[in-house]
């Protein structure tokens, strides 16, 4: 009676083992960086300039964060092209006195070049809205106006999900002041 017992449970432990891997195996089989609905996000520093009226100041070094999502289109077995919108934290200081924080919503283009299943690496670019708030000596000097941003990356596919490696270059320009983010970002994107 107890050999029956142990290997009933044996036998429930396999079958359940197979059952979690059977329904594992379409997430990781799938293949990923393909068509279809994504969502993103990107973490990393950022370096900043301010600049204007004949002046350029470098900010201290700061970070960004990105949330993204997109709808991959197949062009080839190779290219996808996939139209995003993105939202973004920025944040600078200058020696501790001035914080700068900067909120970008931007429309872009990104196109995808897949060397095999695992590796891709992509480029695009877009435009949008930007809104920079500089704090200084807690006093609040709000502007808004249009940004633009051009990025470039390397990619890594498993299963439905992407592990990245990118540049991005942001620039906004309003009322008179422009500020240039140059980031390097860390990137996770999940495919539905």
């Amino acid at each position: 009676m107890k050999s029956n017992s142990h290997f009933a449970v044996r036998a429930t432990l396999m079958l359940g083992s197979a059952g979690l891997l059977l329904a594992a195996r379409p997430l990781l089989a799938e293949d990923a960086g393909s068509t279809g609905f994504y969502i993103g996000a990107d973490g990393g520093v950022n370096l900043a300039n301010l600049s204007g009226e004949g002046v350029s100041i470098p900010l201290d070094t700061g970070y960004r964060v990105d949330f993204t999502t997109g709808y991959g289109l197949k062009l080839s077995d190779k290219w996808i092209l996939a139209p995003e919108m993105e939202v973004g934290f920025l944040y600078n200081s200058q020696s501790s006195l001035l914080d700068y924080y900067q909120i970008p919503v931007l429309a872009k283009a990104v196109l995808t070049c897949k060397f095999n299943d695992a590796w891709s690496i992509y480029g695009g670019g877009g435009a949008g809205y930007e809104l920079l708030d500089q704090s200084e000596l807690g006093l609040d000097n709000t502007v808004e106006d249009l940004a633009w941003q051009v990025e470039a990356g390397l990619k890594y596919s498993f299963g439905r999900s992407d592990l990245g490696l990118g540049y991005k270059h942001l620039e906004f320009a309003g009322s008179g002041l422009n500020v240039s983010n140059d980031s390097i970002m860390l990137s996770y994107t999940l495919h539905f």
